[in-house]
């Protein structure tokens, strides 16, 4: 009789770490979730039309390597600018997604050029990239700000990159 105690005891042990696997994978897997895919994505057209005063505007491509290593950081910029009143928001354009990629890429452009001729910018049609990470500062529907390399973007967001 203890013996059919002992292994219903088992039975249920087992399906209890079965559970507690399940579960852990769930959570595993959930969370997994890119931080980009948690920010605001706007199309390239908007870049320049948002009826905000002023706000950043993030370009990256899913397969950019500096895009990866700041992902978490730029995510964690879009939630301190979401709850206070005196940080711009962020918003994330993929430049991967074809329609941005046609519209906003440039071939034969290349990165000794700089972005510079866009400060004052007030046409989206105008704005051709060759590299990413590209991040603008839009002030008023016009582009205040250009910071094409990780450690001006993490400046101007006021974020502290650990390099480890």
């Amino acid at each position: 009789m203890w013996y059919n105690l002992y292994g219903d005891f088992m039975k249920t042990l087992k399906r209890i770490c079965l559970l507690i696997l399940l579960f852990g994978i769930i959570v595993v897997l959930t969370s997994c979730e890119k931080s980009y895919n948690k920010i605001k994505h706007i199309a390239y057209y908007e870049i320049l039309s948002l009826d905000e005063k002023e706000y950043y505007v993030f370009i990256h491509m899913p397969d950019c390597a500096i895009c990866k290593t700041i992902e978490e950081d730029i995510y964690n910029y879009y939630k301190k600018a979401k709850r206070s009143n005196n940080l711009p928001n962020l918003y994330v354009v993929n430049r991967g997604e074809k329609e941005n990629y046609d519209a906003l890429t440039q071939t034969g452009y290349y990165k000794d050029d700089d972005y510079s001729h866009l400060i004052g910018c007030k046409n989206v049609e105008e704005i051709k990239l060759c590299t990413s990470p590209v991040m603008f500062k839009i002030k008023n529907q016009t582009i205040i700000g250009i910071y094409d390399e990780q450690s001006l973007i993490t400046n101007e967001l006021g974020i502290e990159v650990n390099n480890e």
